[in-house]
């Protein structure tokens, strides 16, 4: 077994244990050539892997009385603590198993990849299962995926409720990742590889629907930012019933941080207007949309500058890139990596905070942002349309904090940031606006209660 991991956070006092479950931490004690499971036990996985394996609709098979069979033949205490299942994951059995989907699901599939991709998605979940979970008197999962199909595991051991947050959601954070992957990249490949990497990206799509669907499927509460991704909950199988939104909230010592200095007079007085990124350099950050944009905007008002905040050593090969492309634009006493600060050491000298991700959820930055006073111009993705533009109609009625630009589109976005940054006037009307709408909407006091008063509801079921 791994040694645990070091933790990167100070843990408050009211946490009692941390348990740390690994994936595909496989011991050689854990594997047997010949399975002892009985044809009961038989049955029960192959609707185990079927549940999972299904190469059709998100839902397809899914049921409670399903799961709930599998889990009582093959995940009960008897043999959770004999590893009955874990062993046989080893075995002959799990190969003429392996075959069979094979031969169902993806015979057009070269059968080698074919096999421990899929032994790769379906070993976590029998190491899930398997796994005894802590008694409480209610389990709440922060994410779907791997993470809430522990909670349902839990739910289904322990008879007790299960709430489900996401901020981000499972399925289409999955989906940027696997385009992302150097090995997925359809460029130079010939028809045949192409035709495997789709079929290969698609079973591995399907099954992330699905891990998201029966965490939806049995989460008594299931929570979001906004009302945006509420609808795609319910569209991916969540029941509207039992979904909420909680938008973020924070706490008000940033108020003011920057509006409370002299606000920004236009470059008719010589200064610099000071555009900030905040957030990690990775593609899905798109950075070299807004180096680009910055570009742009320079050409009209050479007094612009861009700081881009956030860690450098999450995609190096990102972030070399974005220094080239800062190099060949000439940019580079102009524009910026600066790394990680601390939010209130980047607020105060800050006039405009620029985003261009790709996909978001509700960002902290943006309400940090409001808070503090500043202006905001970012991509419509997500819940950034809400932080900018208002959620309920009492909320829009405030008016805009920021503009909103299309995704991958520098022009527009160096429009937006040069439309503020001319506009003195319009500086201050946003700044104000964002300070009402932080206040009103997003104390971190609201969303504490709104939590709470799910946690009481499902600690009473």
């Amino acid at each position: 077994a791994r040694s645990p991991l070091s933790l990167k956070y100070s843990i408050p006092p009211n946490v009692v244990s941390i348990e740390q479950l690994w994936l595909f931490d496989q011991s050689q004690a854990e594997i047997q050539r010949h399975s002892d499971l009985n044809r009961r036990e038989v049955d029960a996985l192959k609707q185990f892997i079927e549940l999972f394996s299904d190469s059709s609709g998100i839902g397809m098979n899914v049921s409670a009385d399903k799961l709930q069979y599998c889990f009582d033949i093959l995940f009960n205490e008897d043999c959770r603590q004999n590893k009955r299942v874990l062993k046989a994951s080893g075995s002959t059995l799990f190969w003429d198993l392996a075959l069979d989907v094979y031969n169902r699901t993806a015979s057009d599939l070269p059968f080698i990849q074919f096999f421990y991709q899929w032994r790769s998605r379906i070993i976590p979940l029998i190491r899930i299962f398997s796994y005894e979970m802590p008694r409480a008197g209610m389990f709440y999962s922060i994410t779907a995926g791997h993470a809430g199909v522990a909670g349902v595991v839990a739910k289904l051991q322990r008879r007790r409720p299960l709430m489900l947050t996401e901020h981000g959601l499972y399925p289409r954070e999955r989906r940027h990742d696997m385009w992302e992957l150097s090995w997925m990249r359809m460029v130079g490949k010939d028809e045949y590889e192409k035709y495997v990497l789709f079929n290969t990206r698609e079973h591995w799509l399907r099954y992330f629907d699905r891990l998201s669907f029966i965490a939806y499927f049995y989460s008594d509460v299931i929570t979001t930012l906004f009302s945006k991704y509420l609808e795609i909950q319910v569209q991916l199988g969540a029941d509207r019933s039992r979904c909420h939104t909680i938008a973020n909230g924070m706490g008000l010592k940033l108020l003011g941080l920057r509006s409370n200095s002299a606000p920004w007079q236009g470059f008719e007085s010589g200064k610099i207007f000071r555009v900030a990124s905040i957030g990690r350099v990775t593609p899905i950050k798109d950075i070299k949309c807004l180096i680009n944009a910055i570009t742009i905007a320079r050409r009209k008002q050479p007094n612009i500058r861009c700081d881009i905040y956030g860690p450098l050593d999450q995609e190096q090969a990102y972030v070399e890139s974005c220094l080239l492309l800062i190099k060949n634009a000439g940019q580079e006493k102009y524009i910026k990596l600066v790394g990680k600060m601390p939010i209130t050491d980047i607020l105060p000298c800050t006039d405009l905070l620029c985003l261009t991700s790709l996909s978001e959820g509700q960002p902290m930055v943006i309400l940090e942002a409001a808070l503090a006073g500043i202006p905001v111009v970012t991509s419509d993705v997500g819940g950034c349309r809400d932080l900018v533009e208002g959620d309920s109609s009492e909320d829009r009625d405030l008016g805009p904090n920021g503009l909103l630009t299309p995704m991958v589109d520098p022009e527009q976005t160096a429009e937006a940031i040069l439309k503020i940054a001319e506009n003195p006037k319009l500086w201050s009307e946003f700044s104000n606006i964002g300070m009402q709408r932080a206040t009103l909407y997003y104390d971190e006091r609201r969303t504490v209660n709104e939590y709470f008063d799910l946690f009481k509801i499902c600690l009473d079921m």
